[in-house]
């Protein structure tokens, strides 16, 4: 009994995730996820242009594994005024999940523009994608497949499931808001706000209708120059879309280390994933070192929720791979900052 009553708990939960249209996916490293959930995240970063390259695999512990790619490409246009600039992008994410194969393959634009006023620096920004999606029904089970006479599931008997076809596509439309802002000399704050889906679209693999929610997203990263070669940076993100939420909090702490050689900076960081309405569920140890041009993050998450006992507290690993390209020319200045 006691074995059958976690594989009725795994298997609820990987059905549930493979055709849960509420949920989007999801990066535990700040510098991917704020990215992907708010654009104007895309020009915060001290150069001209930017590439980010972000894969994360997660619950490879309980069954098929669901694997993430990203691709960012950010480009500063600046402008002859120093209070105003453009900046722009391109976005590739590829998904797949479960044992259906659920596969997501989106394109995405963002497009925004920047206000320097005083201390202040305002961001909006807009992100038009297209959405392509799929699976595989065969090598599923349902529980109507069930054949009492072998003691197990039948393939051949009919699953009693009516889909309107194995793909779809739809448009979809991002927008984001940002705000950054000196504090003082040791403080200093950037915070975003977004709506994500907000046309809405229609996403089913059934005859019937369902569209997708609108998401909304709220972060809030400070910078405390701690030491003269240190920098605490706390975190908060908040993510929502219909019944379903996720809380990111935690703290990195970014170290000058040039006197180690080849490497510039590390920045540690550990994070806990949590709703306003339950337990923490993972946390999330990792770092990130930059080297010249370059910045390479690897986290973890590791699992402490219910599912504990299925997981063996194994979770989702992350990488991350940025390039940033400096500018060319000094259009305003600043103090380089190792936020990201």
């Amino acid at each position: 009994m006691t074995m059958l009553k976690v594989s009725s708990c795994i298997f609820i939960i990987l059905w549930s995730c493979q055709f849960s249209f509420s949920q989007d996916v999801h990066f535990s490293q700040r510098l991917a996820g704020d990215r992907q959930r708010n654009a104007t995240f895309s020009d915060h970063y001290e150069g001209n242009l930017q590439a980010v390259i972000a894969y994360r695999q997660q619950w490879q512990s309980i069954g098929v594994p669901f694997n993430t790619g990203m691709f960012m490409l950010h480009k500063r246009f600046q402008r002859r005024s120093p209070l105003f600039h453009f900046f722009g992008g391109l976005q590739f994410l590829n998904d797949q999940s479960g044992d259906a194969k659920l596969r997501g393959t989106q394109f995405g634009l963002n497009l925004g523009a920047a206000l320097n006023l005083g201390q202040n620096t305002f961001r909006a920004a807009i992100s038009p994608s297209y959405t392509m999606k799929s699976f595989d029904p065969n090598g599923l089970t349902f529980p109507v497949q069930y054949d009492r006479n072998i003691g197990g599931f039948n393939e051949n008997l009919s699953n009693a499931e009516s889909f309107a076809g194995n793909n779809i596509d739809f448009f979809d439309v991002n927008i984001a808001f940002g705000w950054e802002r000196q504090l003082s000399d040791q403080w200093s704050i950037t915070s975003g706000a977004s709506v994500l889906h907000l046309m809405e679209p229609e996403e089913s693999f059934f005859a019937q209708s369902n569209q997708l929610g609108r998401g909304y997203a709220v972060q809030i990263l400070s910078n405390y120059q701690w030491k003269s070669n240190m920098q605490l940076l706390p975190y908060l993100s908040y993510y929502r879309i219909n019944n379903a939420s996720e809380t990111l909090l935690g703290a990195a702490l970014a170290m000058d280390v040039q006197e180690w050689g080849s490497v510039d900076a590390i920045q540690p960081f550990l994070y806990a994933r949590t709703g306003i309405d339950r337990n923490v569920d993972a946390l999330i140890l990792g770092t990130s070192v930059h080297v010249n041009k370059y910045q390479i993050g690897v986290s973890y998450d590791f699992n402490v929720s219910q599912l504990e006992f299925a997981s063996n507290y194994q979770g989702g690993l992350e990488f991350t791979l940025v390039y940033t390209e400096p500018m060319k020319r000094l259009t305003q200045k600043r103090i380089p900052c190792a936020r990201y």
